[in-house]
Protein backbone atom coordinates (compact mmCIF):
# COMPACT_ATOMS: atom_id res chain seq x y z
CA UNK A 1 0.00 0.00 0.00
CA UNK A 2 1.59 3.48 -1.14
CA UNK A 3 1.53 6.08 1.36
CA UNK A 4 -1.29 8.14 -0.21
CA UNK A 5 -3.35 5.43 0.33
CA UNK A 6 -2.04 4.89 3.56
CA UNK A 7 -2.73 8.67 4.54
CA UNK A 8 -6.17 7.95 3.33
CA UNK A 9 -7.29 5.01 5.00
CA UNK A 10 -6.10 6.95 8.87
CA UNK A 11 -8.14 9.60 7.58
CA UNK A 12 -11.12 7.18 7.14
CA UNK A 13 -10.10 5.90 10.50
CA UNK A 14 -9.87 8.77 12.51
CA UNK A 15 -13.46 10.08 11.13
CA UNK A 16 -14.54 6.91 12.44
CA UNK A 17 -13.01 7.69 16.06
CA UNK A 18 -14.60 11.43 15.96
CA UNK A 19 -17.50 10.16 14.97
CA UNK A 20 -20.10 11.01 17.94
CA UNK A 21 -22.31 8.23 16.68
CA UNK A 22 -20.17 5.64 16.78
CA UNK A 23 -19.88 2.70 19.63
CA UNK A 24 -17.74 2.70 22.25
CA UNK A 25 -16.05 -0.90 20.51
CA UNK A 26 -15.81 0.76 16.85
CA UNK A 27 -13.97 4.16 17.91
CA UNK A 28 -11.45 1.92 20.42
CA UNK A 29 -10.76 -0.23 17.53
CA UNK A 30 -10.18 2.69 14.71
CA UNK A 31 -7.94 4.77 17.13
CA UNK A 32 -6.18 1.07 17.21
CA UNK A 33 -6.09 0.53 13.61
CA UNK A 34 -4.80 3.61 12.90
CA UNK A 35 -1.81 3.69 15.32
CA UNK A 36 -0.87 0.32 14.21
CA UNK A 37 -0.60 2.29 10.71
CA UNK A 38 1.30 5.02 11.60
CA UNK A 39 4.04 3.21 13.56
CA UNK A 40 4.22 0.67 10.30
CA UNK A 41 4.85 3.70 8.02
CA UNK A 42 6.41 5.79 10.03
CA UNK A 43 3.77 8.81 9.61
CA UNK A 44 3.52 11.54 11.86
CA UNK A 45 0.05 12.97 12.79
CA UNK A 46 1.29 16.45 11.66
CA UNK A 47 1.58 14.93 7.60
CA UNK A 48 -1.90 13.35 8.07
CA UNK A 49 -3.41 16.61 9.43
CA UNK A 50 -1.86 18.72 6.52
CA UNK A 51 -3.42 16.72 4.06
CA UNK A 52 -6.61 18.22 3.94
CA UNK A 53 -7.80 21.55 3.27
CA UNK A 54 -7.97 24.04 6.06
CA UNK A 55 -11.86 23.73 6.49
CA UNK A 56 -10.84 19.64 7.09
CA UNK A 57 -12.26 18.61 3.70
CA UNK A 58 -10.32 16.13 1.48
CA UNK A 59 -7.77 17.78 -1.40
CA UNK A 60 -10.07 17.97 -4.88
CA UNK A 61 -8.31 17.24 -7.90
CA UNK A 62 -8.82 19.96 -10.77
CA UNK A 63 -7.63 20.80 -14.42
CA UNK A 64 -7.26 23.88 -15.07
CA UNK A 65 -7.08 25.38 -18.92
CA UNK A 66 -4.57 28.05 -19.53
CA UNK A 67 -4.82 29.06 -22.60
CA UNK A 68 -7.35 29.36 -25.73
CA UNK A 69 -6.35 26.65 -28.67
CA UNK A 70 -2.99 27.48 -30.38
CA UNK A 71 -1.48 26.33 -33.65
CA UNK A 72 1.95 25.83 -31.99
CA UNK A 73 3.29 26.25 -28.22
CA UNK A 74 6.68 28.06 -28.36
CA UNK A 75 9.56 27.09 -26.24
CA UNK A 76 9.60 29.83 -24.34
CA UNK A 77 5.53 28.83 -23.33
CA UNK A 78 6.63 25.30 -22.83
CA UNK A 79 9.51 26.44 -20.28
CA UNK A 80 7.04 28.84 -18.53
CA UNK A 81 4.70 26.53 -17.78
CA UNK A 82 7.39 23.84 -16.29
CA UNK A 83 8.82 26.18 -14.05
CA UNK A 84 5.29 27.48 -12.75
CA UNK A 85 4.00 23.86 -12.39
CA UNK A 86 7.27 22.89 -10.50
CA UNK A 87 6.73 26.15 -8.49
CA UNK A 88 3.14 25.15 -7.60
CA UNK A 89 3.07 21.41 -7.13
CA UNK A 90 1.56 21.05 -10.94
CA UNK A 91 1.42 18.82 -13.54
CA UNK A 92 1.32 20.10 -17.24
CA UNK A 93 -0.92 18.92 -19.74
CA UNK A 94 -0.83 19.51 -23.61
CA UNK A 95 -3.84 18.52 -25.56
CA UNK A 96 -3.62 18.40 -29.16
CA UNK A 97 -7.08 18.64 -31.17
CA UNK A 98 -7.58 18.64 -34.99
CA UNK A 99 -10.52 20.61 -36.19
CA UNK A 100 -12.51 19.57 -39.06
CA UNK A 101 -10.59 16.03 -39.32
CA UNK A 102 -11.92 15.65 -42.88
CA UNK A 103 -10.05 18.49 -44.34
CA UNK A 104 -6.28 17.37 -45.59
CA UNK A 105 -5.12 20.03 -43.61
CA UNK A 106 -5.44 18.47 -40.38
CA UNK A 107 -5.49 21.72 -38.79
CA UNK A 108 -3.82 21.14 -35.18
CA UNK A 109 -4.12 22.64 -32.20
CA UNK A 110 -2.55 22.75 -28.86
CA UNK A 111 -4.27 23.43 -25.41
CA UNK A 112 -2.31 23.77 -22.49
CA UNK A 113 -3.43 23.01 -19.12
CA UNK A 114 -2.28 22.78 -15.04
CA UNK A 115 -3.31 19.58 -13.40
CA UNK A 116 -3.47 19.51 -9.64
CA UNK A 117 -4.61 20.64 -6.64
CA UNK A 118 -7.63 23.07 -7.45
CA UNK A 119 -5.94 26.08 -5.19
CA UNK A 120 -2.84 25.28 -6.75
CA UNK A 121 -4.14 25.67 -10.53
CA UNK A 122 -5.87 28.57 -9.93
CA UNK A 123 -2.68 30.28 -8.35
CA UNK A 124 -0.52 28.99 -11.18
CA UNK A 125 -2.63 29.73 -13.98
CA UNK A 126 -2.80 33.57 -12.35
CA UNK A 127 1.10 33.56 -12.08
CA UNK A 128 1.53 32.06 -15.60
CA UNK A 129 -1.15 34.50 -17.18
CA UNK A 130 1.00 37.47 -15.82
CA UNK A 131 4.05 36.44 -16.90
CA UNK A 132 3.34 35.56 -20.25
CA UNK A 133 1.96 39.11 -20.23
CA UNK A 134 5.26 40.60 -19.14
CA UNK A 135 6.98 38.47 -21.17
CA UNK A 136 5.56 39.86 -24.57
CA UNK A 137 5.35 43.45 -23.33
CA UNK A 138 8.77 43.29 -22.40
CA UNK A 139 10.39 41.79 -25.46
CA UNK A 140 8.08 44.25 -27.58
CA UNK A 141 10.05 47.20 -25.80
CA UNK A 142 13.81 45.22 -25.81
CA UNK A 143 13.10 45.51 -29.71
CA UNK A 144 12.36 49.15 -29.61
CA UNK A 145 15.36 49.52 -27.92
CA UNK A 146 17.62 47.40 -29.81
CA UNK A 147 16.27 49.16 -32.98
CA UNK A 148 16.79 52.76 -31.96
CA UNK A 149 20.54 51.85 -31.06
CA UNK A 150 21.14 50.14 -34.26
CA UNK A 151 19.34 53.49 -35.85
CA UNK A 152 22.00 55.81 -34.45
CA UNK A 153 24.78 52.72 -34.88
CA UNK A 154 23.45 53.58 -38.93
CA UNK A 155 23.94 57.39 -38.53
CA UNK A 156 20.36 57.63 -40.01
CA UNK A 157 19.57 61.79 -39.85
CA UNK A 158 16.94 63.24 -38.27
CA UNK A 159 16.04 59.48 -37.06
CA UNK A 160 12.76 59.75 -34.95
CA UNK A 161 11.45 56.45 -33.61
CA UNK A 162 8.12 58.08 -33.57
CA UNK A 163 8.71 58.55 -37.20
CA UNK A 164 9.48 55.50 -38.26
CA UNK A 165 7.16 53.06 -36.10
CA UNK A 166 4.80 55.26 -38.01
CA UNK A 167 3.31 53.54 -41.57
CA UNK A 168 3.72 56.67 -43.97
CA UNK A 169 6.13 56.83 -46.88
CA UNK A 170 9.58 56.84 -46.73
CA UNK A 171 9.77 56.89 -43.22
CA UNK A 172 8.42 52.84 -43.04
CA UNK A 173 11.24 52.24 -45.53
CA UNK A 174 14.06 53.57 -42.62
CA UNK A 175 12.09 51.11 -40.31
CA UNK A 176 12.64 48.23 -42.51
CA UNK A 177 16.31 49.13 -42.97
CA UNK A 178 16.53 48.91 -39.40
CA UNK A 179 14.85 46.00 -38.80
CA UNK A 180 17.17 44.03 -41.51
CA UNK A 181 19.69 44.70 -39.25
CA UNK A 182 19.04 42.79 -36.03
CA UNK A 183 18.82 39.21 -35.86
CA UNK A 184 15.55 37.42 -37.33
CA UNK A 185 15.31 35.36 -33.80
CA UNK A 186 15.34 38.31 -31.65
CA UNK A 187 12.33 37.98 -30.20
CA UNK A 188 12.41 34.61 -29.74
CA UNK A 189 16.15 34.61 -27.91
CA UNK A 190 14.19 37.64 -25.66
CA UNK A 191 11.59 35.83 -24.86
CA UNK A 192 14.00 32.54 -24.02
CA UNK A 193 15.94 34.30 -21.73
CA UNK A 194 13.12 35.78 -20.02
CA UNK A 195 11.44 32.11 -19.28
CA UNK A 196 15.06 30.37 -18.48
CA UNK A 197 15.45 33.38 -15.71
CA UNK A 198 12.28 32.90 -14.52
CA UNK A 199 12.67 28.74 -14.31
CA UNK A 200 16.13 29.68 -12.37
CA UNK A 201 14.05 31.83 -10.08
CA UNK A 202 11.14 29.91 -9.28
CA UNK A 203 13.41 26.78 -8.34
CA UNK A 204 15.29 28.75 -6.23
CA UNK A 205 12.28 30.55 -4.54
CA UNK A 206 10.23 27.51 -3.78
CA UNK A 207 13.67 25.93 -2.45
CA UNK A 208 14.43 28.60 -0.19
CA UNK A 209 11.57 30.41 1.53
CA UNK A 210 12.35 32.32 4.89
CA UNK A 211 10.97 29.65 7.29
CA UNK A 212 12.14 28.68 10.72
CA UNK A 213 13.41 25.33 11.07
CA UNK A 214 9.91 23.73 12.28
CA UNK A 215 8.26 25.44 9.11
CA UNK A 216 10.66 24.00 6.84
CA UNK A 217 10.04 20.38 8.21
CA UNK A 218 6.07 21.32 8.09
CA UNK A 219 6.42 22.42 4.52
CA UNK A 220 8.83 19.45 3.75
CA UNK A 221 5.31 17.41 4.52
CA UNK A 222 3.09 18.85 2.75
CA UNK A 223 5.01 19.31 -0.43
CA UNK A 224 5.93 15.37 -0.25
CA UNK A 225 2.39 14.32 0.66
CA UNK A 226 0.97 16.28 -1.64
CA UNK A 227 3.29 15.22 -4.66
CA UNK A 228 2.56 11.60 -4.17
CA UNK A 229 -1.22 12.15 -3.96
CA UNK A 230 -0.81 14.56 -7.54
CA UNK A 231 1.68 11.84 -8.71
CA UNK A 232 -0.92 8.75 -8.24
CA UNK A 233 -3.93 10.76 -9.20
CA UNK A 234 -2.27 11.97 -12.48
CA UNK A 235 -1.53 7.85 -13.46
CA UNK A 236 -4.79 7.43 -13.00
CA UNK A 237 -5.94 9.75 -15.00
CA UNK A 238 -3.72 9.97 -17.69
CA UNK A 239 -2.29 6.44 -17.42
CA UNK A 240 -0.74 7.02 -21.19
CA UNK A 241 0.53 10.11 -20.97
CA UNK A 242 4.09 11.26 -21.72
CA UNK A 243 6.12 13.36 -19.25
CA UNK A 244 8.80 15.57 -21.16
CA UNK A 245 11.58 17.07 -19.05
CA UNK A 246 14.10 17.29 -21.32
CA UNK A 247 14.95 21.06 -22.57
CA UNK A 248 17.31 21.89 -25.22
CA UNK A 249 17.97 25.08 -25.79
CA UNK A 250 17.31 26.09 -29.41
CA UNK A 251 19.96 28.49 -31.77
CA UNK A 252 19.65 32.36 -30.30
CA UNK A 253 20.86 35.46 -30.64
CA UNK A 254 23.57 36.00 -27.21
CA UNK A 255 22.52 39.69 -26.75
CA UNK A 256 18.76 39.26 -26.80
CA UNK A 257 18.61 36.19 -24.75
CA UNK A 258 21.09 38.63 -22.00
CA UNK A 259 18.35 41.50 -22.87
CA UNK A 260 15.53 38.70 -21.80
CA UNK A 261 17.58 37.68 -18.59
CA UNK A 262 17.98 41.03 -17.11
CA UNK A 263 13.83 41.25 -17.46
CA UNK A 264 13.66 38.16 -16.06
CA UNK A 265 15.50 39.26 -13.22
CA UNK A 266 12.85 41.90 -12.56
CA UNK A 267 9.82 39.94 -13.28
CA UNK A 268 7.12 39.89 -10.07
CA UNK A 269 6.65 35.77 -8.69
CA UNK A 270 4.66 34.85 -6.79
CA UNK A 271 4.55 31.96 -4.26
CA UNK A 272 2.34 29.99 -2.27
CA UNK A 273 3.37 27.41 0.39
CA UNK A 274 -0.42 26.84 1.67
CA UNK A 275 -1.83 23.09 1.43
CA UNK A 276 -4.73 24.27 -0.02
Amino acid sequence: MNKTKVLSKLRKLFAIADDESASPGETLNAVEMAQSLMAKHNIAEAELNDLENEDGSPWSISQEQIQDPKASLSDWEMLLLSAIAGMCGLKVLVKRIILAPEDKRRRTRYIPSFYGHADDCAFGKAIYKGLHETAKSCATAAKKKAMEATAQEMNFEGFNMKIVFGSDGAETMYKEQVEKELPKNFRKSFLLGFAEMVAVRALSKAKNQNLTSTEHEKNALVVSGKQEWLDDKFKEAFPAAEEKNKYERPDIDPHAFKMGVDDGKKAHLGISLSNG
